[in-house]
């Protein structure tokens, strides 16, 4: 702001000191309305949602924890402040479950309404582990695997090696292949070891399956020897040989 000073004459002073003036903001970020809450692995809870709208930067947000639903916070559990849009939340017991909300504020204190209140189920629990694992066909280096399981909503990862499979420390460094499906099917070029295991929605991983070693014979069979021809009067042409001496011949 400036001033200047205009007397009876209207004769106009110079401009006065210049001032300058902060308004403070005192608009609060839109609210937060599409809060998700998901189980995930070794019963953690993970929430997120989208940066709300604000006239200015949001500063943080305000995580808030119930075992029961509530609509305010006056009854919720503060447990985190943080500045990104996710959080995981490690202090859950088994197959209960916890209602979230957030606030966010921004650069000058003002605070948001409530978000909308989501809730999840910690689990720790893993699933049952694949079973039955089994050759069901070999043919030319094609083999299809299948197995059975006790676990409604799980995933499968199929594992792979040239090496016998053991334990899981077998499998490090061996990126499986994920299947909703109870088989599997592979082109493979000499022995193969293969196990299976089980995860559930929330990402729990079962313990490894039985093990099956699959050796396709990917060799050629031996040549047939001394082909004749013979062609008899009633033109017909009479093929013979000497057989392969491969025992597999079919």
């Amino acid at each position: 702001y400036s001033i200047r000073a205009i007397d009876t004459l209207g004769n106009i002073g110079d401009l006065s000191n210049i001032i300058k003036v902060n308004i403070p903001d005192t608009t609060a970020p839109s609210e937060i309305s599409d809060l998700k809450a998901l189980s995930i692995k070794d019963g953690r809870i993970l929430i997120n949602w989208t940066r709300p709208n604000d006239n200015t930067n949001i500063s943080y947000y305000l995580i808030y924890k119930s075992k029961d639903f509530i609509s305010n916070i006056q009854n919720m559990t503060y447990i985190a402040d943080i500045k990104t849009e996710y959080y995981v939340d490690t202090s859950t017991e088994n197959n209960v479950k916890y209602y979230y909300a957030v606030i966010s504020l921004d650069s000058f204190g003002n605070v948001a309404k409530l978000s909308n209140i989501v809730s999840a189920a910690a689990d720790y629990t893993p699933p049952a582990p694949a079973k039955s694992l089994k050759l069901i066909s070999e043919s030319k280096g094609q083999i299809n695997i299948s197995w059975d399981s006790d676990c409604s909503d799980c995933s499968y990862l199929v594992y792979k090696s040239k090496f016998e499979i053991k334990s899981l420390s077998d499998l490090e460094g061996i990126e499986p292949f994920k299947t909703n499906n109870l088989s599997y099917s592979d082109i493979t070029d000499g022995k193969t070891y293969y196990a299976v295991i089980s995860s559930d929605n929330a990402g729990n991983l079962a313990q490894l399956s039985n093990t099956i070693k699959t050796d396709p014979d990917l060799t050629p069979p031996l040549s047939v020897k001394n082909l004749n021809i013979i062609a008899d009067p009633n033109k017909k042409i009479n093929l013979s040989w000497q057989s392969s001496e491969s025992s597999d011949v079919s």
